[in-house]
């Protein structure tokens, strides 16, 4: 069952007065959520037995940026407390440093999603972030795309990345700066985690060297299905990845931008 709710103060307080049997999505995406809306459903999800089951929480493009660092971690501190929360939707928030760590204190352990797409990260967040990914060991699915990450905060991810075990996907594509040398700190990282079958680094300047240093790992990868590296590779790069791919198992979809510059 999945429950679309319209941010109406009516149709809280009647998941506060009743007990919803089998919901499982709760979906925000789009609704410009107030200091007061959010503390009232804050408040109205901590009263009700719904929290026992949800296991989707979407506030994509909510406003959250709109609230102070300190009310935001107040309202957090309720909201995901979610036992069974395995999808967790927060991009397109501005949510930047300070407000990352009001979330990054307390991420629910049970997280198997966690899209963090287009909130305005930066380095400093990134850093803020990684001290709570290391505990999420059940995750396998993360989205940083379009954070502005340059290099300050590669080392500290990448140990943060070599905790989840379970991780399937990574992507870090769009509106980042990550160069070849930090890029092949990453691909190690990835390298170790078995389960790892898609990997996007599109946009990223990780040139012919950046290439270079994921073909020496490659191998490892043997789950790998889904590829996208990134900018600035020109025909050699490209031939030199087709090279290594030959004898490996098929990709679904591997695509690699080009550029001689």
């Amino acid at each position: 069952m999945k429950l679309e709710l319209l941010m109406s103060i009516k149709l809280l307080m009647s998941i506060r007065n009743n007990d919803i049997d089998g919901v499982k999505d709760l979906n925000f995406k789009s609704a410009k959520l107030s200091k007061d809306y959010v503390n009232n459903l804050a408040n109205a999800l901590e009263s009700c037995k719904v929290l026992d089951s949800i296991t989707s929480l979407n506030l994509s493009e909510t406003g959250l940026n709109g609230l102070m660092t300190e009310q935001l971690g107040g309202v957090i501190s309720k909201l995901i407390k979610l036992e069974k929360l395995e999808k967790l939707d927060l991009s397109y928030n501005k949510l930047g440093r300070g407000h990352i760590e009001a979330f990054s204190k307390s991420w629910p352990q049970s997280l198997v999603t966690l899209n963090l797409s287009n909130c305005y990260l930066g380095d400093a967040g990134i850093i803020k972030l990684s001290n709570g990914l290391s505990c999420l060991v059940e995750l396998k699915h993360l989205n940083l795309e379009s954070n502005y990450i340059y290099d300050k905060s590669v080392p500290t991810l990448s140990v943060a990345i070599s905790h989840m075990v379970k991780l399937e996907s990574f992507v870090i594509n769009g509106e980042n700066e990550i160069a070849p040398v930090e890029a092949q700190t990453l691909f190690e990282a990835l390298a170790k985690l078995s389960a790892i079958n898609e990997i996007n680094f599109l946009g990223n300047p990780i040139g012919d060297e950046g290439v270079s240093a994921f073909c020496k790992v490659l191998q490892q990868m043997e789950n790998l299905t889904k590829l996208g590296l990134g900018n600035y590779i020109s025909s050699k790069g490209f031939n030199d990845l087709a090279g290594v791919l030959v004898g490996l198992p098929p990709f679904q979809n591997a695509s690699a931008t080009l550029c001689d510059i």
